[in-house]
């Protein structure tokens, strides 16, 4: 891509997603817009890094009340339909209701038509019973499923009515929507869930029995989390700011970078600027180069950091040496330099975290990485778990849910349409051709690279520990026929040769020499294998199946990549 073509990030928005009663009380209504006003402006005061997006279906009553507070705050608001807009239209009471839905639509950033589920057809939606309720069932589980906050407007009361707000909360905290025969059902995560967080503004309904849920008091509010029933919390929990921190700290991060610098399609074979322009496939390769050059800035100041940690530590030894050993008092002061160095050093890179942005910023490149191919591919669309944020990650620290957040965001399925490449181009470019291309040259590259790099290490470490032996030897030896400086150089060098191997092994344990070179060879055979399976594919649809697999597999082992590498962080002993 041409250097003088801008190709900035976007900001990644918190999204919140509403649900809420048609039939309000009339005199609740100003307390509970003033609840949400509230509510939304505490978070963007405490997360400005991190714009906010409403995601509101418009339907009459609390949902629509929202999208136009989110008009009148200046936030963006997408609005998902159950089906066609003019069919939906039809389930408003009055031409005044319509007219209201129609003006908020107009201002609205995105628009987004569900297609039919459960095998209706729209014509069959249009009939109502079955066909029309699992296709709200479905709008509810789209809500849920792309936000990381859910705005209930609810009475609190437990109802089984597919796509109702009981279900759609219960859907968000519990992966379950009642009524729709489980075909919704999320897959059960035996880990911490990080998008249940419900904001529930407790509301009376119009008619008899409309009062809360016995407990609750109309318009007042409460945070719901589950751990693993649900409970009530006095405030955001932590583990959640600090997730959001993280989303408002990428945006933050990739304001930083310039944007004439971003776009390389040598990093992300197949993407080309005019690849469909403001689509989704798009957006996942903005936030790849976006992310794929944040990982790189700040992997080079964590290493530059543990090369130049590894050089103060071998001035250390040889300051000491030279104090105790060679009677040079002064070298004293420089061991004490070198050690304030260090700690300055290590303090620096814990301080800004180059460590962690380095694994979380990876992390992210290689799961879009996945779900641009998997869209360029066909991929995303044909199956339920087709999401690559769905499971990635789960089993890592809550704190980087925020990965699956932007995931979530820039890669919607259901928005990567036709694109003009081909499937065999697409799989060219992602698994390759043959070993110098796609994922499968860059395997067996890497693989070589860092195999090439343990070898050194243990040859650097076989000969210290020869040479040492050696040194050792000739003083048991010949030390009583020596004169005092020979000794006390074969002394400095064992300790050098000593202290060179220990350094050598702790860089070569910080940067996973051995496990990256594994790992390396393992992904190389995965793709190795994915090529010779598509080769003698079929069809287009075990092709696809062939992809899908593969890119779980890519995810997984990110996924224990990172987990890795976070229990090898930069400590001030490391030097």
């Amino acid at each position: 891509m041409s250097k003088n073509i801008a190709y900035p990030m976007t900001a990644v928005p918190l999204t919140i997603g509403v649900t809420a009663h048609r039939d309000l009380c009339p005199q609740e209504l100003p307390r509970i817009k003033q609840a949400a006003t509230d509510f939304l402006k505490e978070l963007r005061a405490e997360f400005p890094d991190t714009p906010l997006r409403i995601l509101s279906p418009l339907a009459e009553g609390g949902d629509r009340m929202i999208g136009q507070l989110a008009l009148e705050l200046g936030l963006e608001l997408a609005v998902p339909l159950p089906f066609d807009l003019n069919e939906y239209r039809k389930d408003f009471a009055s031409d005044e209701s319509k007219a209201e839905f129609d003006l908020i639509v107009q201002q609205a950033s995105q628009v987004i038509e569900l297609e039919p589920a459960g095998g209706f057809t729209l014509a069959k939606v249009a009939g109502g019973g079955e066909a029309r309720d699992v296709q709200y069932a479905n709008l509810g589980v789209y809500l849920s499923d792309r936000c990381q906050v859910l705005l209930a407007i609810w009475d609190g009361k437990e109802l089984p009515y597919p796509g109702g707000t009981s279900q759609v909360v219960n859907y968000h905290q519990f992966g379950q929507m009642r009524g729709v025969d489980g075909q919704f059902d999320r897959p059960y995560i035996l880990a911490e869930d990080d998008t249940d967080l419900v904001f529930h503004i407790v509301c009376s309904r119009r008619g008899d029995d409309g009062e809360p849920a016995e407990g609750l008091t109309a318009v007042s509010t409460r945070l719901l989390i589950t751990d693993p029933e649900r409970h009530e919390v006095s405030a955001l929990p932590e583990r959640y700011r600090q997730m959001i921190g993280r989303l408002g700290e990428y945006n933050r991060d990739g304001r930083d970078l310039d944007p004439h610098s971003l776009a390389n399609p040598d990093y992300l074979p197949g993407w080309t600027p005019e690849l469909t322009p403001d689509s989704a496939l798009d957006n996942i390769a903005r936030h790849f180069f976006t992310s794929d050059a944040l990982a790189s800035r700040f992997q080079g100041r964590y290493l530059r950091t543990l090369k130049t940690l590894s050089f103060v530590g071998l001035l250390m030894t040889v300051a000491f040496i030279g104090y105790a050993d060679l009677d040079q008092p002064l070298m004293i002061y420089a061991f004490l330099a070198c050690f304030a160095l260090g700690l300055l050093l290590a303090w620096q890179a814990g301080r800004f975290q180059w460590h962690r942005k380095y694994l979380d910023y990876r992390a992210l490149a290689e799961g879009l990485r996945v779900q641009f191919y998997w869209g360029l591919t066909g991929v995303s669309g044909r199956f339920r778990n087709d999401f690559a944020h769905d499971n990635y990650l789960q089993k890592q620290d809550l704190e980087i849910g925020w990965i699956r957040n932007v995931m979530r965001h820039v890669g919607l399925a259901d928005e990567v349409g036709e694109h003009g490449t081909s499937l065999e181009t697409a799989i060219d470019h992602w698994v390759g051709r043959d070993e110098s291309g796609g994922q499968l040259g860059f395997f067996r590259s890497r693989w070589h690279r860092m195999r090439h790099a343990a070898r050194r290490t243990n040859r650097i470490v076989r000969v210290c520990l020869w040479l040492s032996i050696g040194a050792a030897g000739t003083l048991a030896v010949l030390q009583f026929r020596m004169d005092d400086a020979t000794v006390q150089a074969l002394l400095v060098a064992i300790g050098l040769l000593s202290i060179g191997v220990a350094v050598r092994e702790l860089y070569a344990n910080k940067t996973a020499e051995a496990e990256l070179s594994k790992q390396y060879a393992y992904m190389y055979r995965v793709f190795r294998d994915a090529r010779l399976k598509l080769d003698s594919a079929d069809s287009v649809d075990k092709k696809r199946e062939i992809l899908r697999i593969l890119g779980e597999a890519a995810l997984d082992e990110h996924a224990e990549w990172i987990q890795r590498h976070r229990e090898r962080p930069l400590e001030q002993s490391s030097f």
